[in-house]
């Protein structure tokens, strides 16, 4: 992966050991030692049963990397120490909760912004959760045009113009379909997002946590494809895979945790779906049996017995129920991970 994002043209390349990422101790070591290597121009690929090898060959690499708040400190001191200009070292930061969202001078004052939609939502659900003034519909429902995301990016594009910085937008989830030119086509699309700028708008604190004349409903299609893809995505983060293709759509831990996160709420506050069907704790652990059925005879007895599927639907069972609520579905997670062991093969 790391290979193909050097030899992709690209200029930039973000190594995600945040939401992409299971933090098993392989997975730690070797992203690292990929990034150190990348970083040297030694990388390369032999391929298994003699398919060949690749290098790395990007002339430019510009890395994420792993460190804690104090950033625009730590870059004045380096850049003082090498004798470069302050502004030299730059750094983008997601405003990707809700809280932050009322924050953005003072984080641009230190840094720069980026729109990070997926944290963003999911902030807005686990913040706001108690309260069933702000039941969103289902997660399809929930895009950029959304009142309060529309808000949002609006506000963090004016912040960012009026300042002279450039407004960045997150990571799209599209992925290629190899197999089907039509729905390749319509997700190569989705994941361009030209937005009209604006000179000046006026976004309030009511805007930003506005649903007004959100669109869409809550159906039982989109209570089962929550279900299913917290349920597909916490079974490969236990194996120690971070990022997941589901249903053509790249999921890392932040989309999982919206489709976890809607369900609580859904149960809490009774939701009705557009069917006319409440929601309800028994009800949703139901549709989790059947969910786990369904994978229970797709892949087989032998390779479900090898799966963390089990294990996925009991802890994910402990934090859809409407009552207990965990800050992350992947602390739920960390103990049954946190080993020497290589990942576990599906």
């Amino acid at each position: 992966m790391v290979i193909n994002a050097m030899n992709s043209g690209a200029t930039q390349f973000m190594a995600d050991f945040e939401d992409s990422h299971a933090p098993t101790w392989s997975n730690n070591l070797d992203g690292h030692i990929n990034l150190r290597d990348a970083l040297r121009r030694t990388i390369s690929f032999a391929a298994p049963n003699g398919g060949g090898s690749v290098k790395g060959i990007s002339n430019l690499l510009c890395m994420q990397i792993s460190l804690f708040p104090l950033w625009n400190d730590v870059f004045c001191v380096a850049q003082d120490l090498l004798a470069i200009p302050r502004g030299t070292v730059r750094a983008t930061v997601l405003i990707e909760t809700l809280l932050a969202s009322f924050e953005m001078e003072e984080i641009l004052y230190e840094l720069r912004l980026n729109c990070g939609r997926w944290d963003y939502i999911f902030s807005f659900i686990k913040k706001l959760r108690n309260h069933p003034q702000f039941l969103l519909p289902d997660r399809s429902d929930v895009g950029m045009t959304s009142p309060f995301m529309a808000a949002y990016v609006a506000l963090l594009i004016q912040t960012c113009h009026k300042r002279g910085v450039h407004a960045m937008g997150g990571m799209a989830a599209q992925i290629p379909i190899k197999d089907n030119k039509a729905a390749n086509d319509a997700a190569m699309l989705k994941a361009n997002q030209l937005h009209v700028r604006r000179e000046e708008v006026k976004v309030t604190a009511a805007d930003l946590l506005s649903l007004k004349g959100i669109s869409g409903g809550i159906t039982e299609k989109g209570l089962r494809s929550n279900l299913d893809v917290a349920l597909q995505y916490m079974e490969a983060w236990l194996r120690g895979v971070g990022c997941v293709p589901i249903h053509n759509l790249m999921e890392d831990a932040a989309t999982a945790e919206i489709s976890r996160s809607q369900i609580w709420q859904w149960v809490r506050h009774s939701a009705r779906t557009s069917e006319g069907k409440v929601v309800t704790a028994d009800w949703v652990a139901q549709l989790l049996q059947d969910e786990l059925a369904t994978k229970r005879s797709a892949l087989g007895p032998e390779r479900y017995a090898r799966s963390k599927y089990e294990l996925a639907g009991k802890l994910i069972a402990t934090t859809i129920q409407g009552r207990e609520y965990s800050d992350f579905l992947t602390t739920l997670c960390y103990d049954h991970i946190l080993t020497l062991t290589g990942r576990a093969k599906l």
